[in-house]
């Protein structure tokens, strides 16, 4: 994929990923797809004014949450510790104290519960900050997130950083959800280390996988934009929303052998009785054609004509005439066009991903249009 280059009066060219996306582009899909994001964690007004890093904006949300919190006291956590000690307390371990024979000494082998600041939850913050100082360009903002994880490390937070898989559904009951704003912008933070492999020294070996995973960004990113956007409006977003077959009849080895339908994108407004299906895609949205120099993939056309036609019921107003929409990153090309097909109008849209922030967002609304 070809992106043209970004440029302004002072001459800044932007770091680009090997698919002609700058990175700062890449980091704002990441935050789109993020839980932080979704959450409404972070402003519309804050995101208009992102600058050339996103991950400054993240470190500078994440910096201003542990400072709060550092205030206000970390949040404290019951934890299970043995200790040989020369008084009961808790459970005594019989068996422990007799094999270490700690009588002798006038000690017993306890197992107690007590409580600690140096939680998985704080130590994976700590390490957030830690990441993030190696990640920024900007010197003060690494030097305040290095400040922050040493006071953390004073007051006790010394574990190992768990990873983001250990930490991925951690939940928040009353006591604790001051740390929730804290804990997404860590969570974040580490999501952050998508762009940096794809310009670091470290190269995926299969370009196809790496493919994947920007389509796979760029879908959840599509639909965080609309969650949030949309969110006190009468538009509904569903993500991934599996659709049936209208089968009247099937043979005894169908079921085991016949895909399934899923959709990544529906907007569904019932007021203005819209339902939008939108379909994602990280290639060109057009090819080299037989008897004309570019065309439609018509792969992906037929895709997008039987997620409409497949669903009309009679009994489902919006399924007549519901809209679908295949959304691919520009290639140098914006492109919005439309055929009214049957009832149904079929869009053909670009974002530019290698253009301001502003404008992808501007585009992307547009899709409502």
């Amino acid at each position: 994929m070809i992106s043209k280059p970004l440029t302004n009066p002072d001459g800044y060219q932007p770091r680009l990923t090997q698919h002609g996306i700058p990175i700062r582009n890449i980091w704002l899909l990441v935050l789109y797809a993020s839980e932080f994001y979704r959450a409404g964690y972070l402003q519309s007004v804050d995101l208009e004014s992102v600058g050339d890093d996103t991950s400054e904006l993240i470190a500078e949300i994440l910096c201003r949450q542990v400072e709060q919190r550092l205030r206000n006291s970390l949040t404290k956590t019951y934890v299970s510790r043995t200790e040989s000690l020369t008084r009961v307390r808790g459970r005594v371990e019989l068996l422990r104290t007799e094999q270490q024979q700690l009588l002798r000494q006038g000690k017993v082998m306890c197992t107690f519960e007590t409580l600690t600041l140096n939680t998985p939850r704080n130590c994976f913050v700590r390490g957030a900050l830690e990441h993030l100082s190696n990640l920024l360009t900007h010197k003060s903002l690494a030097k305040r997130c290095i400040q922050l994880s040493k006071k953390m490390r004073l007051r006790g937070v010394i574990g190992n950083a768990p990873s983001l898989r250990q930490v991925w559904k951690e939940w928040f009951g009353r006591h604790d959800k001051a740390d929730r704003v804290m804990f997404f912008a860590a969570k974040l933070a580490y999501q952050l280390r998508i762009p940096t492999e794809l310009e670091g020294s470290y190269q995926l070996h299969n370009p196809t996988r790496d493919e994947q995973r920007l389509r796979y960004l760029f879908e959840k990113a599509v639909a965080g934009f609309f969650n949030v956007r949309l969110s006190e409006t009468n538009w509904q977003v569903h993500a991934g929303k599996q659709l049936s077959w209208q089968i009247d009849d099937r043979s005894p080895g169908a079921d085991s052998i016949f895909p399934g339908m899923k959709t990544d994108i529906v907007l569904e407004n019932q007021q203005e009785r819209r339902r939008i299906i939108i379909d994602t895609k990280f290639n060109s949205l057009l090819r080299p054609g037989y008897h004309r120099a570019e065309t439609l993939r018509s792969g992906y056309l037929y895709q997008l004509y039987t997620y409409l036609r497949s669903q009309e019921q009679n009994e489902d107003p919006l399924s007549i005439n519901s809209e679908g929409v295949l959304l691919h990153p520009s290639t140098g090309v914006d492109i919005d066009e439309f055929v009214l097909i049957q009832g149904h109008r079929m869009r053909f849209m670009t974002v530019d991903l290698g253009a301001e922030s502003s404008t992808i967002t501007e585009q992307l609304t547009l899709l409502l249009a």
